[in-house]
């Protein structure tokens, strides 16, 4: 500490000296500012001589930092307080904090015991950023450190009172609008920065009510969504960005950056989403625009990808042209200019070639350049794709390992950049499955396989009501199955009739029946009989139950075509469906008049009437805010399923609706991959894909066994 004040008391005195010319801060044409707004800083005028000075010593100091870097010692102090240097720099005229920012960078570059300090939460508010000082920096790093928990399951330490600051509509309202108009003449602070930090960590909050921990006041969602629309956006051109006050008068800007921020985090649920596309078109090369100095960069048009993509059902066709035709250009250009003949990509915007190859493997993914269900905005082919992905890989994994801090970048681009499930499948579309007469098939998807591999377990999906087997969702979730060593099945079954309880049994015994074709048809297909799986979504999931609760049942086994082939399975999976229609609430699926006729009925077609201590292992995913089957049906199964010692595992995620897949649901990203949580459970209670390993022993197999 004695070293960064003598460093201060030195840069005052130094010749050639500071000209303090002091204003007093001007009071706000609109009133007083409000109390939760950052003090404005007195405004300076330093002399040439000085600033010269003070930017030699900063370049000194960033060089250390970069050296230390290099030579494997991290020091994420000195990028904090470089990060809040480099804002009141650009953004203030605020010099002492300038000489006290440096003073605290020396001490961070040169103190042994700070190299490799890392954040943490402050027990005083639950805050982390160490050592940034202001609220927005610290916002956005609690924003980061709170997803990292999350995304391992665990808890912040302490309380999270630094939201205090905003958690009301008064407290909220009047922070945002203190950093919604800046004041350069009077004050010399650009308040941009801040508000795009702020609002960027609020709407991933907010609105999601995230952190749970915290409580949230609650009227703060509206409040936030009230300021947004009717407040900060501009209606003109549909956009969101800093205003400033000139001159008497207000000078509105459209800000890319945190349009992006706002309109992705809200899922594309904006307003005047042709002003939105016209405007995003339109300012392209500007100030606050996307592109630099003219020129594309990988990492821009991954965002303004993104973002167009949330809009394209909601444009007109007019703009779905125009937007084509820009996302064209920007492909031409990462093709042809940016993807290098070794197979990396030139740093336009980036510090390093793992970030280079990150950004690059984005906007490529966002594309769909290399994955066709993410080809929002063309039907085209890409016949180059595949050697393209081949040439970046070989790359990149030439270079992992190979020093500096580039590996997470590197295979963060892998991860983007890999073949997508269904590359190494064999699809047998349209195989017979009932009786001749029947028109309803299934689909095959088989995976890749030597002539020494044994035989493969299997699992059979189940769409819901009005769906179809060769539905995207059912694909894809096939397709990852079978990536993974399973032998799947996407089956169509009878349509629903007036008569719930006959056709309810009839596409009960067309789920059986699948099970028994693929145990008949198992030396052809290579599918191991004694491991097999059931799993089905909405209305396919309650069929998947009712299949697997009632194996040997004379009332729901059918007769042909198979008779005396068992339909026992190992594992059932249950993607939102009904567990017990006799508690039904919703009148559109099961009406109050049914219930009272046929109460008893509903009850032995319930699932959770079903289950017993033999009963095979489930795997439940719901979401909280299903509107047509409510999640407190998984719920009971869950204690049903706890109660008679069933293994299973449920898992419930908060603002997720009805018919997710196993990655994204409404277009958009789970809170978690269901992916490794599925094949881990499969793993464990269906056996390996691979290897021959033996399968768990469960009573699907003892059934299997008999005539």
């Amino acid at each position: 500490m004695k070293r960064g004040m003598t460093l201060v008391l030195l840069l005052l005195v130094i010749a050639g000296g500071l000209v303090w010319n002091v204003r007093r801060q001007q009071p706000e044409p609109t009133g007083t500012p409000s109390p939760v707004a950052s003090p404005t800083p007195s405004r300076l005028v330093w002399s040439q001589v000085e600033r010269r000075k003070f930017n030699d010593r900063l370049g000194d100091l960033k060089s250390q930092v970069s050296a230390q870097e290099r030579s494997g010692i991290p020091n994420l102090p000195a990028h904090q307080i470089l990060s809040e240097i480099d804002w009141l720099r650009s953004s203030t005229h605020d010099f002492p904090r300038m000489l006290e920012r440096v003073g605290a960078l020396e001490e961070a570059v040169t103190d042994p015991a700070d190299f490799r300090a890392g954040d943490a939460q402050s027990p005083v508010d639950g805050s982390w950023g160490k050592w940034f000082t202001e609220w927005a920096f610290k916002l956005n790093a609690s924003y980061s450190n709170l997803s990292q928990l999350e995304d391992r399951n665990e808890h912040p330490k302490y309380p999270l009172h630094f939201l205090d600051r905003i958690n009301s509509p008064a407290k909220l309202t009047a922070h945002l609008n203190s950093l919604l108009t800046s004041d350069m003449e009077a004050d010399g602070v650009d308040r941009r920065p801040e508000l795009n930090m702020t609002v960027g960590a609020l709407v991933r909050l907010v609105p999601w009510s995230k952190p749970k921990e915290y409580a949230y006041d609650p009227k703060l969602k509206d409040a936030l969504a009230d300021w947004l629309i009717q407040v900060a956006r501009n209606p003109e051109t549909g956009y969101w960005g800093e205003r400033y006050r000139e001159k008497g008068s207000i000078r509105k800007t459209d800000d890319f950056g945190l349009t992006y921020d706002i309109v992705t985090n809200l899922r594309g649920e904006i307003p005047d989403w042709d002003k939105v596309v016209d405007t995003t078109l339109a300012i392209k090369d500007t100030k606050f625009g996307w592109m630099r100095s003219g020129k594309y960069s990988n990492r821009g048009n991954a965002q303004v990808v993104e973002m167009l993509a949330l809009g394209w059902k909601r444009v007109s066709p007019a703009r779905q042209t125009a937007i084509r035709a820009e996302v064209h250009r920007m492909l031409d250009w990462c093709l042809e200019d940016s993807l290098l003949g070794d197979g990396s990509f030139a740093q336009i915007r980036e510090n390093s070639p793992g970030s280079a190859a990150y950004s690059g493997a984005s906007f490529l993914a966002e594309t769909g350049y290399f994955n066709r269900s993410r080809r929002f905005w063309t039907d085209e082919d890409f016949p180059g794709s595949e050697s393209d992905r081949q040439r970046i890989t070989a790359f990149i994994k030439s270079h992992i390992g190979t020093g500096g801090d580039y590996d997470a970048d590197y295979r963060r681009a892998l991860e983007l950049i890999a073949p997508t499930p269904g590359d190494n499948i064999t699809l047998v579309e349209d195989v017979t499955y009932l009786v001749p007469s029947r028109a309803e098939k299934l689909d095959l998807f088989l995976p890749s396989r030597t002539p020494q591999d044994p035989p493969s377990p299997a699992v059979i999906w189940i769409h819901g009501n009005n769906g179809d087997k060769a539905n995207p969702r059912e694909r894809e979730i096939c397709e990852v199955l079978s990536s993974a060593g399973y032998v799947s099945a996407s089956i169509n079954y009878g349509p629903w009739g007036s008569w719930f309880f006959g056709t309810f049994r009839r596409n009960i015994a067309d789920a059986k029946n699948a099970v028994r074709f693929l145990r008949v048809h198992a030396a052809e297909y290579h599918i191991d009989p004694s491991r097999i799986a059931v799993f089905g979504g909405s209305a396919g999931a309650n069929l998947a139950l009712m299949t697997g609760l009632t194996a040997g049942d004379a009332e729901f086994e059918p007769s042909e075509p198979y008779s005396g082939v068992s339909s026992a399975v190992n594992v059932i999976g249950d993607f939102y469906g009904a567990s017990d229609y006799s508690a039904f609430k919703q009148p559109s699926l099961v009406g109050a008049a049914i219930r009272r006729l046929f109460l008893s009925s509903l009850r032995s077609y319930s699932p959770v009437n079903r289950v017993t201590s033999a009963s095979p292992s489930v795997f439940i995913a719901h979401g909280r805010d299903d509107p047509l089957v409510d999640y407190r049906q998984s719920v009971e199964l869950d204690q049903v399923l706890s109660a008679k010692g069933v293994p299973h595992e449920f898992i419930l995620m908060d603002h997720v609706g009805h018919g997710f897949d196993l990655t994204t649901w409404d277009g958009h990203p789970l809170p978690r991959d269901l992916r490794p949580t599925i094949l881990s459970f499969l793993n464990e209670y269906l056996g390996p894909a691979v290897h021959g390993s033996a399968a768990v022993t469960r009573p699907a197999e003892q059934a299997a066994s008999r005539p």
